[in-house]
């Protein structure tokens, strides 16, 4: 459905993305993990419309996308969950699902406020919360649930459990399982394979803005020793 050939990105003079290349197919779940500074955020920047690659390009359903607005993305089906969140501060968490609302697309099957309260029941009880007074777990449940508003086809997450108690965490990977399980497919930017690696349909490691290992969930399986040396190869070399 989304997928990336050969995609450059730099900033200003500096190469951040070299060729990178792989898709992402309807209800798939894909893994992103490297080092910091490896272009996973850069690549999910690209994929949701916030960078313009130089070369190669973006096709959605076999149509090029590269010089699409951020705005346009969202309204052809892709959700992006930055890695700081940006809800808004000064707004009751019903009110950041209202705002959602009023740019989800038109079609079948779109989430709705309630599904999103049942799925993240924290979030009903703090629904005349502002913004501000969240704990990290419940702004981010609150930056997932206003993508799922949006009629989300795919859904971009950013380090989306960096920081987070393991008892948030899991739930969380549960609503994950839920959101999948209703045909949206994610890809997952981690700095390792723990948290997505029981959800992910395929795996990408990037390393200094290249691919440098990728694989189904059998070729995984199969090379989970390789796998977890190269990541942990790359850990070294970041130290």
């Amino acid at each position: 459905m989304l997928t990336l050939e050969n995609v450059d990105i730099f900033y200003g003079a500096a190469q951040v993305l070299h060729e990178v290349s792989f898709s992402i197919a309807p209800g798939e779940v894909v893994a992103l993990a490297g080092r910091n500074g490896a272009g996973k955020s850069t690549t999910l920047k690209t994929m949701a419309g916030f960078l313009t690659p130089v070369s190669g390009r973006l096709t959605l359903d076999g149509h090029p996308v590269s010089a699409l607005t951020p705005e346009r993305m969202n309204r052809e089906g892709i959700a992006y969950v930055p890695e700081d969140r940006q809800i808004f501060p000064t707004l009751t968490v019903e009110e950041n699902l209202a705002i959602a609302t009023i740019v989800r697309r038109t079609g079948p099957n779109l989430w709705t406020k309630a599904q999103v309260l049942e799925l993240f029941p924290r979030l009903a009880e703090r629904r005349t919360a502002y913004g501000q007074s969240l704990s990290g777990g419940e702004q981010q449940m609150l930056a997932i649930g206003r993508a799922l508003l949006t009629g989300p086809r795919i859904l971009l997450l950013d380090e989306p459990t960096e920081g987070l108690a393991p008892i948030i965490i899991t739930a969380i990977v549960e609503a994950f399982r839920e959101i999948v399980a209703n045909g949206v497919g994610m890809v997952f930017v981690e700095q390792n394979f723990r948290v997505p690696e029981s959800l992910s349909d395929r795996f990408v490691i990037l390393d200094s803005g290249r691919v440098e290992w990728s694989g189904d969930r059998t070729e995984f399986a199969n090379n989970r020793e390789e796998v977890t040396r190269l990541l942990s190869d790359l850990g070294r070399a970041q130290a």
